[in-house]
């Protein structure tokens, strides 16, 4: 595995917290119906999995994938919390060596539900600036 360069505090960092109880409450629904999906399609698709851009890591606990990665820090630590092996960077870094892994998955495309996290997070900045 290769070591990404530079560890700066990511934007998300702040939100994470929020992100993550997020999928107890208002987006539980959302959550079940999205892993119930990806659960009918990932057995097709061959290990070992990498989900980059992991967040909190619950997709990735739901979904059976062990490993992932993100810039986030704060991200990371909840992760962490939920079991998942992670790893600070950014997708279009190349952190593991070719061919460690036979499927790689974004979370961000998996995440179809986080557009309405964020267009509440953006309506919770407007109202309190």
């Amino acid at each position: 595995m290769k070591h990404p360069g530079g560890s700066e505090p990511s934007p998300f960092d702040p939100l994470a917290p929020a992100y993550d109880s997020w999928f107890e409450g208002e987006g539980k629904l959302i959550f079940a119906i999205e892993t119930a999906a990806l659960r009918q399609i990932l057995p097709s698709l061959p290990k070992p999995w990498l989900e980059i851009g992991i967040g909190t890591g619950r997709f990735a606990r739901a979904l059976g994938i062990d490993i992932g990665i993100d810039p986030s820090r704060e991200m990371l630590r909840i992760a962490r919390e939920h079991g998942v092996r992670v790893f600070a960077g950014k997708g279009e870094q190349q952190i593991f060596d070719a061919g460690s892994f036979d499927t790689a998955a974004n979370s961000f495309l998996m995440n179809l539900q986080s557009r309405a996290f964020v267009n509440n997070l953006i309506l919770s900045i407007t109202i309190k600036i």
